[in-house]
Parts: C-alpha cells; structure tokens; sequence
C-alpha cells in the first residue's frame, strides 16, 4: 500500500528548479546579482511558458512569497547577501588576458629565482579613519531611529601600508597621516617597530614608497644572492627610478597585479584588510565606550590599529590570502573555471531573430547600445519556443548578463601587469623622470616670473 502524500504538489520539477539555481549563482558570478523580487518574476514567467499549473499573481506576474522561503529553503547553496559595490572597470579588467599575463610573469620570476613561501610578500595601502563605522547595537524593538555616539562628523583618513609574505611574516605598519609636521605623539601606544611620515593629501606618493622600502628592507632583509619577490598593484606611486634603483641594489623584484583586479589578485584585500577593518572599529567602539565624551584624534588612531593588528594578524590569514589569489602555491590555472563560464555560449531569445518585424538602423543601434541588466530578461513568445509537451529550459527564456569590453574615448596607455625591474624598465623610468624634472623646473620658472612682474 501507498504511503499518501501530503502537502502541496511542487510547481517545478526537480530539475527545473536546479536550473533556477544555476541561474541565480550565474548571475551573481557576473555581477548582476538577482534581487527576491527578480526571482519570483523568472519563476513566474518559468511557469507560464511551460504551461505549469501554479497558483501565481498573475496581475503581478510574480510568484508568491511563500514559493520563495520555501524554494530557499529547498537549495541552501543560495543565501541573501548584501553585495560589495564593484566598479565595472574591475569587471571589465578581470579578464583572461590580464590574468595570464600576470601569470606567465609570475612563472617566469620562478622558475629563475625559486622563491619560497618566505621570500615572497604582497604589499598595499588602505585608508582607516578617526570616526568608526558603528556595529550593530541593542536598542527599543520597533524604534525608527537608533543612534550611537561617534567621534565626529567627517574624519580624518589616515593611509596604512601593510605587506606580509605567504609564510605569515608581518612588516610592522608604516602610517601616513595628512599633516604638514612629523610628530613623534602620534605613534603614542604603537608596536616599537611601527613608524609614520606625513604628506599633504594624506596618501602615499612615490617618495613616501621610497621610504617604505627602506622600512621593508630593514625588516624582511632581502639580498641580491637571495631576493624577495614583492607583489604589489601598479598605482603610479609605486613605478620610479628611485623606487628602481634601491630594489635592483637590494635584491627586491617587484611584479605588479593586473589594474583594477586587487578584488581577486590580492592577498592583503582578500583575507586581511576586511578582518582588519572590522578589529580596528571594534577598538574604536570600545574606545568611546571607555572615554565618554572623547573624541578619537590623530593621536589614538595608531594605539588603537595596533590593538586590532596585533590581534588578527596570523599565519592562517596570509597564506590564505596567497592562495585564494594563485600566488602560492603557484596555481597558474586558478581562475580558468571561471573565465570557461563566463565565455561559454548563451541561448538567445527569438527577439533578437527575424520573427519580429524589422526596425529602423537608429532604433536597433540604441538598443545595441543599451546595458543587459537582470530586469530585462528575454522572453520567448509562447507559440514560436517549443512544442507544449516538451519542458522548456529556462536558458531559452531568460539570458544572464554579460558585460563585454568598454570602449572609451581615453588615449592613455593601457597598463598591464610587469615585472617593475626588469631591465628593459629602467629606460622607460629614465625618461619618466627627465619628464617630471624639466615639468617641476617650468612651474620653479613661472613662479619666479611671477613674482618679478609684481615687483615691477
């Protein structure tokens, strides 16, 4: 005898709704990530071209809320997140090209210097601030407005350069405040080996880096019988004769990251930096906890990272970083996977075919030029998709977005991923900084002209 069913007959086969998973794990892997609302509107139009029997809002054409939860529920491998804006030059950037011939360099500096896990490090700057970014707090349910006490209304950015290498080892901080004066206060309550500069914006410059470099030479004490491999990103801070010169006579190779692709290439942005972050608010909070009606100055900010730093930073984090990234172990096919997916073919709607009538050149430009997004999925008419006892893939119905390379009217040179080093550099470099003396002797120029006319 039968055991009887009870609940509600699915509206989807069990195949059908891997392919709605599928589909929502594809869009978010290419950054158009689907909102609950998007979902229900696929499931909806999912049913009705295969002529699926469901209790949908067909005013709405959505499905309902209780088929969401309970579908979520159904495919744990699908979670609710609120997504990290991402620039569509990062997206764009991120290509196989750029990857590769990162990777082609990489392999290259290995098979000749055969670095290890200690002589290999990453290096970055990131931006902390003397008003912290609030955690979550308890407080009256149901109250509109909840507020907690901050230092300020607008902060002061401090940059902090970190580097480690993908053994663990930790170069202590080096600090950059916006500050016209050095002021040894300011490293009040930090690690001895912590130092600070200042510059006038706040951010690094290619002297300050020059700088740095003294700081990681003292620490990680590279050699031209053994050279450090130091992997950075190609902010122009970061190319200099100077910068050249003091790594050729110190045995540091600097390779540089592909542009725009620190969100998956660099170690400290993919373990540490967000761990950080969240230590050094969390001191902050407790801070203002501790000193009520204090305000957080330039002159606790260094206290307060050191706390964080020195709790967060382990092993674990550094070589996680390396390796979610294909550094080491060097994992030259580590984004393959993703690039074979974003480049596999996709099923067109009919409206792109000869079924419609035929538009105008302008009117079919426009649309040419017009951003695939989530909200406007392509939909098969009913009567041109298949035949009604067939099931229909959804891949026929909806499209997931591909975003393909900008074009732009800008004339620079397009940066890739170098070895910063290597011999053919330094003529470039050269030139560079003749460019940059004969600009600073012009302005020298035009100020002293300037001042002989007013005295005149």
């Amino acid at each position: 005898m039968k055991t009887p069913k009870s609940g509600r007959k699915a509206i989807f086969s069990q195949e059908q709704e891997v392919e709605l998973v599928d589909h929502i794990l594809k869009c978010s892997k290419q950054f158009y990530g689907l909102t609950i609302e998007m979902v229900r509107k696929i499931a909806f139009k999912f049913a009705e071209v295969n002529n699926l029997k469901h209790n949908f809002d067909k005013k709405t054409q959505m499905a309902g809320k209780d088929w969401f939860y309970a579908f979520k529920k159904r495919n744990p491998n699908i979670s609710l997140r609120r997504p990290e804006s991402t620039s569509i030059n990062r997206i764009t950037a991120f290509n196989e090209t750029e990857v590769k011939m990162f990777f082609n360099n990489l392999e290259s500096l290995q098979t000749k210097y055969q670095f290890d896990a200690n002589r290999i490090y990453n290096v970055d700057e990131t931006g902390i601030s003397n008003v912290q970014r609030n955690s979550r707090i308890l407080a009256p349910k149901g109250q509109k407005q909840v507020g907690m006490i901050s230092s300020g209304e607008k902060g002061t950015t401090i940059t902090v350069v970190c580097a480690f290498s993908a053994s663990g080892n930790y170069i202590p901080p080096f600090f950059i405040f916006k500050r016209k004066r050095m002021n040894a206060q300011l490293l009040r309550g930090g690690n001895s080996d912590m130092i600070a500069a200042v510059s006038d914006s706040g951010w690094i410059n290619e002297n300050l880096f020059v700088d740095w470099l003294h700081h990681f030479i003292s620490n990680a004490k590279p050699s031209v019988e053994k050279p450090i491999l130091l992997v950075l990103d190609n902010h122009e801070s970061h190319v200099s004769l100077a910068c050249y010169l003091l790594c050729r006579k110190n045995g540091i190779i600097l390779l540089s990251l592909p542009p725009h692709t620190s969100h998956r290439m660099q170690p400290l942005d993919l373990t540490y930096f967000g761990p950080l972050k969240t230590a050094y608010n969390r001191e902050c909070d407790l801070y203002m906890a501790s000193n009520v009606g204090q305000r957080i100055t330039q002159y606790e900010v260094v206290e307060l990272f050191t706390k964080a730093f020195n709790r967060i930073s382990n092993i674990e984090k550094a070589a996680s970083g390396f390796r979610a990234a294909g550094i080491w172990p060097l994992d030259t096919t580590k984004f393959d996977e993703e690039f074979i997916e974003a480049t596999l073919p996709e099923t067109h709607s009919i409206s792109s075919t000869n079924v419609q009538p035929p538009e105008d050149e302008e009117t079919q430009l426009s649309k040419e030029k017009r951003p695939i997004t989530p909200e406007a999925q392509l939909i098969k008419p009913f009567s041109q998709v298949s035949q009604l006892d067939e099931s229909i893939p959804l891949q026929e119905i909806v499209t997931v977005p591909q975003i393909s390379q900008l074009k732009t009217r800008h004339t620079s040179r397009k940066r890739h991923s170098i070895i910063i080093t290597s011999t053919p550099m330094k003529d470039a470099l050269e030139e560079k900084e003749q460019k940059r003396k004969k600009k600073q002797h012009i302005k020298v120029n035009e100020k002293i002209n300037s001042k002989n006319r007013i005295n005149a």
